[in-house]
């Protein structure tokens, strides 16, 4: 078969190049339709769609702060704020910024506006802030070495005192002798106690507390205002001025006030910590004029004006001076030092007393004895307004501790306080004793109880009080159903705690063998038997482990009661 060979001549160059052309678009539309398929990304994240678990979102999946596999022409991306900071990452990458990085916490030299905002971002004290500023960073090294007001005392110091580190203000002393609990001495009515605080205005402190002037007030709302003025620039002495204050003194049994107006004039000695005021007092009953001092609780002073030389004390203070135990119902066991100061109503306590981890000692409070006759050797126990300072773990908490209840017994040399506590957010309740020896640690025990009745294997919860039997710390009572009889009537078990711990600190518990009458509903009346052994835990709580009651016909119940302190 023979083959006709085409006539390429016929053919017209430019329909040939016309098809030729087609060819090749047709080509390139199919490959790059292959290209797109193969790697999409859609929000320019530089993640491949089929890849990305949200595709459409330019900040998913989260990046490091060093990724820069982004498209910055994508505008999904572009438009996105990736980092949080309140700026676009296209508007970001055009500055020069991160991305990926919030701006805002980098703040090299602490002083609260981030670097990216900061002219002199190693600066601390540029741009100058306003008295009253609060967003600087305490613990940034540039900021805490410098000085913003230039006072002669670094932000720190300010910062630690309570002071303005933005307000010019040096007194030439530390701030902090007049800021904390203090001791006061009034030539009219003895010693007393107060809190003083600094003001915003540069030498102007507060001295609170119903105690200041010791008038018996028992409201803890009377403020006094006091201005200090420095002898000269370079002094940290002066004088003081309290202008005309009226405040309200509140009863004993908080139902009548009466109203006093102070005014006067002193001096302060700063470095020591020393104020004088020379005042004239209206009282209901006229015109007082006196002489009250300010002080450290540790400073004796000069002089023993305020209280004389009679005391309405009688023991051996001894037993309240050097290193004592305590016994926390809510932390266990520490330590205290007692110092004796001049006044025998007053007691001066240092250390971490609540055994709550402080690693500071300049942990002081006071605590006032007031007796329940004149001569005597007991009675109440008072602390007001104490607050101090706790380090643990390189953390500071301010505390306050108040009193609700106090007893004292100068002759065995223990005190006992009913506390709240109050700090770092929490309040807190419990009972401290303080005591020469750890024969007093299980005066901790008392007050409501809840507590759990095992008879066999049948358990029931049951309400019960504990009291101390006299002023021992070893004899108490258990007051209530405590095995949940059924009984309607009261009933009162007398129980011994011993007095010496074992290797693990509990203390013996023995319920000696005694009886009590059980009162039914229908009013018939039951006389059992009862005995117990068991110990005490380091929580507060109490393990009788082993109790044998016996009733009218001589059948034995066993049984247990576990009881923890509400």
């Amino acid at each position: 078969m023979a083959f006709k060979k085409s006539n390429l001549s016929n053919i017209n160059p430019f329909m040939f190049l016309i098809f030729l052309l087609a060819f090749g678009i047709s080509c390139q539309n199919q490959t790059d339709e292959l290209f797109r398929s193969a790697f999409s990304d859609s929000d320019g994240d530089g993640i491949e769609d089929r890849e990305d678990s949200d595709p459409d979102n330019p900040c998913l999946p989260v990046q490091p702060t060093n990724y820069t596999g982004f498209n910055v022409f994508n505008q999904a991306w572009k438009n996105s704020d990736c980092d949080g900071d309140g700026t676009l990452n296209g508007l970001e990458f055009e500055q020069k910024r991160n991305p990926y990085l919030d701006d805002n916490t980098i703040d090299t030299d602490g002083d609260g506006v981030p670097d990216f905002k900061d002219l002199a971002p190693e600066n601390p004290c540029f741009p100058k802030q306003d008295a009253g500023y609060i967003r600087f960073n305490s613990e940034n090294e540039l900021w805490a070495t410098a000085d913003c007001d230039q006072d002669g005392i670094t932000n720190s110091d300010e910062f630690r005192s309570g002071s303005d580190p933005y307000v010019p203000c040096n007194l030439n002393f530390d701030i902090r002798n007049f800021t904390r609990e203090l001791r006061t001495v009034d030539s009219n009515n003895g010693e007393g106690i107060t809190i003083g605080s600094a003001g915003a205005d540069c030498g102007a402190f507060t001295f609170s507390g119903g105690s200041i002037f010791n008038q018996g007030c028992f409201n803890d709302d009377i403020l006094i205002p006091v201005v200090f003025t420095p002898n000269s620039p370079e002094s940290s002495e002066g004088t003081i001025s309290v202008e005309a204050t009226t405040y309200s003194c509140l009863s004993e049994d908080r139902m009548s006030t009466r109203n006093f107006t102070v005014e006067g004039t002193g001096i302060y000695l700063g470095e020591l910590g020393r104020i004088e005021l020379n005042y004239t007092l209206i009282t209901p009953n006229g015109l007082v004029e006196g002489i009250l001092k300010i002080r450290s609780l540790s400073d004796p002073g000069d002089d023993d004006q305020g209280g004389g030389d009679d005391c309405n004390l009688d023991f051996d203070f001894s037993k309240f001076e050097g290193e004592l135990s305590t016994s926390d119902s809510n932390n266990g066991q520490g330590k205290t030092v007692g110092s004796l100061l001049d006044s025998c109503n007053e007691i001066s306590f240092g250390g971490d007393f609540l055994n709550l981890g402080c690693e500071n000692e300049n942990i002081e409070f006071l605590i006032f004895l007031d007796p329940f006759e004149e001569g005597g050797s007991e009675g109440n126990a008072i602390v007001e307004n104490a607050s101090f300072i706790c380090i643990s773990a390189g953390v500071e908490t301010l505390y306050s501790f108040n009193t609700t209840n106090g007893y004292f017994n100068g002759d065995n040399g223990t005190i006992e306080l009913e506390y709240s506590l109050s700090g770092g957010g929490n309040t807190t309740t419990g009972t401290v004793i303080i005591g020469s020896s750890g024969d007093n640690s299980n005066c901790i025990f008392g007050g409501a109880y809840n507590s759990i009745a095992t008879i066999g294997e049948d358990q029931s919860f049951v309400d019960i009080l504990i009291e101390k039997s006299g002023d021992s710390c070893n004899d108490f009572v258990i007051i209530g159903d405590f095995l949940n009889l059924g009984c309607t009537g009261e009933i009162l078990l007398e129980f011994f705690i011993g007095s010496e711990a074992n290797d693990g600190g509990e203390f013996e518990v023995i319920l000696d063998s005694q009886t009590f009458n059980c009162t039914d509903e229908s009013g018939s009346i039951i006389t059992y038997t009862v005995n117990g052994v068991g110990n005490t835990l380091d929580n507060g709580s109490i393990s009788l482990s082993e109790i044998t009651v016996t009733d009218p016909d001589g059948n034995i119940i066993n049984a247990s009661l576990f009881l923890e302190k509400k």
